[in-house]
């Protein structure tokens, strides 16, 4: 009979269990569930997926906060004193981007490629553990039949016995009855000539018992022959029953050896997944001190314009001043005239 497969509500429980405690959504792994849960290994590798898709689903439906007008404005401005050095900083952290994307793209192909690999071998594996656990139940079934027909063969073997330990005792009591007899005969034979009849009479009652005799022998040999076939089916019994137990040994050894599998097997998708998290933790950080170090650099251009921008209402100031000291300049003469 196959194991009954284990509730789905079950597993979203015990996930949403385990971010109530604390722990984030990259860290739940198949392993980690099963461990909580049960169950089969891509059992819990397919609601861990579906889980994620439907968390990302979520988080794309969700608004954003509309943008205020005073950052548009700012934005506006550092847009167009920044626009000489972004094409170059877009460009740097274009090419960046693209390679930690392609770099990812590759590495995550060939980590799912391994991923479904493992996880198809692991339900190969539970589904021949499965079908060991129904042979290994159909083996115990015989096993237990067999015991039982031995128990009533047996069982017919004991009154066998009995019987035939009855008609024994009855034979020897006729034996001894025949013996009495036989000395009254030869009682009777000293004085044959005065007890002719009792001699008769006594000959006709041998006679009969030595018939009884003779058909006790013959029930003895049918009950000798009975035993006979009895004990013969006992053993044969009891070679079948030790057949079974033999092959009972070899199928539980096959489970074990596929359990066995099953654990490295399962192992293995662990170390794979537990690799994968890592190397995307490092592309993550590695993306991050990028955009970082590009912010960086747009702080360091926006401070420039800043102070491009500073310089260039002085040179107006010093340019409205000059126009004004020249008009002065060109009114003091008309002045004078």
């Amino acid at each position: 009979m196959a194991r009954p497969a284990i509730e789905k509500d079950k597993y979203l429980k015990a996930i949403e269990q385990l971010t109530e405690n604390g722990a984030r959504l990259e860290e739940i792994t198949a392993t980690k569930l099963q461990k909580i849960v049960g169950g089969q290994y891509s059992r819990c590798v397919s609601v861990i997926d579906e889980y994620m898709a439907t968390i990302k689903a979520q988080a794309k439906e969700e608004e954003t906060a509309p943008m205020p007008i005073w950052f548009k404005d700012f934005v506006g401005g550092i847009t167009q004193i920044a626009e000489g050095t972004w094409f170059k900083i877009a460009s740097e952290m274009r090419k960046s981007v693209d390679e930690l994307t392609t770099s990812f793209a590759e590495k995550r192909i060939v980590l799912e490629s391994q991923r479904k690999e493992d996880l198809q071998q692991i339900a190969d594996l539970e589904a021949m553990v499965e079908k060991q656990d129904e042979a290994l139940t159909k083996r115990q079934d015989e096993i237990d039949q067999l015991g039982q027909a031995k128990a009533k063969v047996e069982g017919e073997l004991g009154a066998t016995k009995a019987e035939l330990k009855e008609l024994t005792g009855r034979h020897i009591a006729l034996e001894k009855e025949k013996s009495v007899l036989a000395a009254d005969l030869k009682v009777g034979l000293v004085a044959i000539d005065q007890h002719q009849k009792i001699e008769f009479a006594q000959e006709q009652k041998i006679n009969e018992l030595e018939a009884v005799v003779i058909g006790l022998k013959g029930k003895e040999k049918e009950l000798e022959h009975r035993s006979i076939v009895a004990e013969t089916r006992t053993k044969e019994l009891e070679s079948n029953l030790a057949e079974g137990k033999i092959l009972l040994a070899k199928t539980q050894a096959e489970k074990a050896q596929a359990l066995k599998e099953t654990k490295e097997v399962q192992a293995q998708a662990f170390e794979s997944e537990k690799a994968a998290q890592l190397e995307k933790s490092n592309i993550e950080k590695t993306a991050q001190a990028t955009i970082s170090t590009l912010e960086k650099k747009v702080a360091v251009a926006t401070e420039k314009s800043a102070g491009l921008t500073e310089q260039i209402q002085d040179l107006k100031r010093q340019h409205a001043e000059a126009l004004k000291k020249k008009a002065e300049g060109q009114q003091s003469p008309n002045d004078q005239t």
